[in-house]
Formats: C-alpha cells, sequence, structure tokens
C-alpha cells in the first residue's frame, strides 16, 4: 500500500532522530523524568511511531504545552495523522528558567548509584566517553514541574550518537536523570546549565589516532 511505503521511508529518514533529540531535551524538567526516560529509550530503539504516541500521550494528558518551535519539531516527528495532537497545549516561548543548578558534592553511594556509567565508559570499545559531571537541580519557584534532586551530564565525543549511548545510562537509582551530550554541541538551557554548574567526578581519555586503534602502535 502506498501509504504504508510511504511512512516506512520516512521512518528510515535520519532527520526525525535529530528532531527528536532535540525536543525530548527542551522537554526536559517538564515532562516527567520517568516518561522522559521511557521516551528516549523507544528513540533510541528506533521505534518512531511507539515514541511519538508515547510522547503526545504524556504532553495531553499532564498539559504540558509546546511553542511554536517545539511543535514544529513534534509535527515533523509524525508521519501520520493523530488525534491527540490537538489536546496538546501551545505556549508561548519564554526563558525564564523554571530551575537553577548547583554543584553536587555528594558520594556516589548507594542510592545514586553510576556505576553502570562508569563502566560503559570504561567498556565502550569506541572511548566516546569524556566527562562525567554532577549537579543538583533545584526548583526555581512554585510553578516548576518537578522536584529537586541530582542530575548527571554525560559528555561524550564530537558526533556521537547521543541518542543511543542515552539509552545505555540513563537508569540511575536516586537520581532524576543522566543527560547525554556531545563535545561542540549547542544545547537547550536546561542540560547547558546543567553541565556548567556540575563537578566532573570522573573524567576519560578518548582515542586519539587510528594507528592506537588498530593497534599498529608496537612498541
Amino acid at each position: 500500500m502506498p501509504d504504508t511505503e510511504a511512512a516506512v521511508q520516512q521512518s528510515a529518514s535520519p532527520d526525525w532522530v535529530e528532531w527528536s533529540v532535540e525536543l525530548l531535551r527542551r522537554l526536559a524538567g517538564r515532562l516527567n523524568d520517568a516518561t522522559l526516560a521511557a521516551t528516549r529509550f523507544l528513540l533510541s530503539a528506533r521505534e518512531r511511531a511507539a515514541l511519538v504516541d508515547v510522547l503526545m500521550e504524556q504532553l495531553a494528558r499532564d498539559g504540558v504545552g509546546l511553542d511554536d518551535h517545539e511543535g514544529r519539531l513534534l509535527d515533523r516527528m509524525m508521519f501520520q495523522p493523530n488525534g491527540l495532537r490537538e489536546q496538546i497545549p501551545k505556549v508561548a516561548a519564554t526563558d525564564t528558567p523554571w530551575y537553577r543548578f548547583v554543584p553536587d558534592l555528594g558520594p556516589q553511594t548507594d542510592p545514586y548509584n553510576v556505576d553502570h556509567v562508569l563502566r560503559w565508559a570504561a567498556c565502550d570499545p569506541e572511548h566516546r566517553a569524556r566527562t562525567l559531571y554532577q549537579a543538583r537541580r533545584i526548583p526555581t519557584g512554585s510553578g516548576s514541574p518537578l522536584p529537586q534532586g541530582r542530575i548527571y551530564v554525560l559528555e561524550v565525543v564530537e558526533g556521537a550518537d547521543v541518542s543511543t549511548i542515552q539509552s545505555s545510562v540513563q537508569y540511575t537509582p536516586g537520581a532524576v536523570s543522566v543527560e547525554v551530550v556531545a563535545e561542540g554541541e549547542r544545547l537547550p538551557p536546561y542540560q547547558a546549565a546543567a553541565r556548567s554548574a556540575g563537578v566532573a567526578i570522573w573524567t576519560g581519555k578518548a582515542r586519539e589516532t587510528s594507528s592506537a586503534r588498530d593497534g599498529s602502535d608496537d612498541r
């Protein structure tokens, strides 16, 4: 069927992944933390239809509005009509932050255990992890949708696929989230502020040369 073929072709387009990464980042701190993690898992699995359905259902149910730019991102992510689209509130764009971020010097012991993040960084054959930051999210007022909590920001090498790395490290007991960002990226205010305020608790070294990667520098 032509409609089905068109949907498959659009689902395979790499652009929708970039649109999804941007929109989900912009929704951090507004969309429930657990829902955000679930949608990011669907993104890493490239389940486009399921991602859009879950995201729109949660936005409509929780009354989380989108500004014009975010609405365009969502529309691009869609490849078939969805009746829930009209139920998502439209809001004006604002630069007023709902949270401030401060350094978090607390221990990484339970319930804030990030061993799985460090294990991924150490075992990743491509050595993409650069730095793991630790910060605390603090609501700025009664209008902030979500409570305070610890947040981690994992910075990886420029050009890395943050959407697939995200699902490998994001489930951290005790913390509100793990945000994965790449070096050199232009980030939304939420991720930029968290990284800026964060304390570096781990620093890795990316593999520097292809000869080292190939093991050709034998001495």
